[in-house]
């Protein structure tokens, strides 16, 4: 396509930061506004980008029945007219993964909305999905701007710094395995593993958490599950880069992984009373975590921050679905409503977010410190 694009005053830059602030603080009402401000700088900046109007994106949401339709429609546009508009001016730029946005702007609207159904935790995860879609999608706008206007000025436009994933951030693509790397990714997991532990062992604590959370982390007893923990570690780390080595699609590296990680895991960690049924629910829960990082951080500009997110997501997504699997006899909400389920429910969830965010700190720093005795090294 070789339209040529409009004046740089035809797209501003809007804090991508900000948008997950005023999407809560509206109830989801911001989501219009941003959405019409979106396809009306598009439109102007490339009007062959996409067909769709920004009184069209917005108007026909309010349809009824129609509205369904349209959503689901204006999901798959809305990202591949962005990198349409990149692809148009300018090739060499790096573009959005529309396919993946378009994926996880879907996925975490229905759950952020029929979630809370469901189960609290998948509303939350859902959230997650949506507001990373929304700011990707601001980010490349707002990149595209900045190229735009360096290209106005004569100055040349900041390319793509190559593949973006997580098979070549943890070394298991290119020519040969990076040790290094993958270490990283072990001793990152390693770490995240008693965090989460700590607070499940503390639902009880008349002080919410504090007393026997910090009793976990004693160094007797830290010494004592440290075999456990980097075995597990060690465990999940082998299967995700030999998989992610040989299979290119991550959808069906996930389901490999998988189906090797959940009985070896249940092996390393000496449980002999789980089932067929419990073994395929574990893999079911190891695989989407493993597809959630691998789509976060492609679609995430900054792969600590897509590490986190994706870290989250997966959690209390796959908490939310052991915990929805109940024994028939025994409604969901019943179970939630009593006090020992709610203060096992706040500390999973609790103990989720904090063990993503010790990963994805784990991770930065580790990697860090790699790159820097790499350099001084050099």
């Amino acid at each position: 396509m070789d339209t040529a694009p409009a004046p740089a005053a035809s797209i501003k830059k809007h804090s991508a930061g900000l948008i997950p602030i005023w999407c809560i603080l509206t109830l989801g009402f911001y989501w219009p506004f941003w959405l019409y401000r979106t396809y009306k700088e598009i439109r102007a900046h490339v009007p062959d980008a996409t067909t769709i109007t920004p009184g069209k994106a917005v108007g026909f949401l309010l349809i009824p029945i129609f509205a369904v339709y349209w959503f689901f429609r204006i999901v798959i546009d809305l990202p591949r007219a962005i990198a349409q508009m990149q692809k148009s001016c300018y090739p060499q730029e790096e573009q959005l993964p529309a396919g993946a946005v378009s994926a996880m702007l879907a996925i975490g609207m229905v759950l952020s909305v029929v979630g809370a159904y469901v189960h609290p935790v998948t509303w939350f995860a859902g959230l997650i999905l949506a507001l990373t879609a929304i700011v990707s999608c601001q980010q490349a706008m707002n990149g595209h701007t900045e190229n735009h206007v360096r290209a106005l000025r004569g100055q040349p436009i900041v390319e793509a710094s190559g593949e973006r994933s997580f098979a070549r951030l943890i070394g298991a693509r290119g020519g040969k395995i990076e040790w290094r790397r993958v270490a990283v990714l072990a001793v990152s997991l390693a770490v995240m593993t008693p965090v989460y532990l700590g607070f499940v062992s503390s639902h009880l604590s008349p002080s919410f958490l504090l007393p026997s959370f910090l009793q976990f982390f004693s160094p007797s007893v830290l010494l004592k599950n440290l075999y456990g923990f980097s075995l597990y570690a060690l465990a999940l780390t082998g299967v995700a880069v030999i998989v992610l080595r040989y299979v290119r699609s991550y959808w069906l590296a996930s389901l490999v992984a998988a189906l090797i990680w959940a009985p070896l895991s249940y092996f390393v960690l000496g449980r002999n009373d789980v089932g067929l049924t419990g073994t395929l629910a574990g893999a079911a829960q190891q695989g989407l975590k493993l597809a959630l990082l691998c789509v976060f951080v492609q679609v995430v500009r900054s792969a600590w921050v897509g590490l986190g997110l994706g870290m989250a997501c997966g959690r209390t997504a796959t908490a939310a679905l052991w915990a929805i699997a109940l024994p028939p006899h025994q409604t969901l909400y019943d179970s939630i409503n009593s006090p020992e389920q709610i203060s096992i429910e706040a500390a999973q969830f609790t103990g989720e977010i904090a063990a993503a965010i010790v990963f994805a700190i784990a991770f930065w720093l580790l990697r860090k410190l790699l790159l820097r005795s790499a350099a001084a090294s050099a």
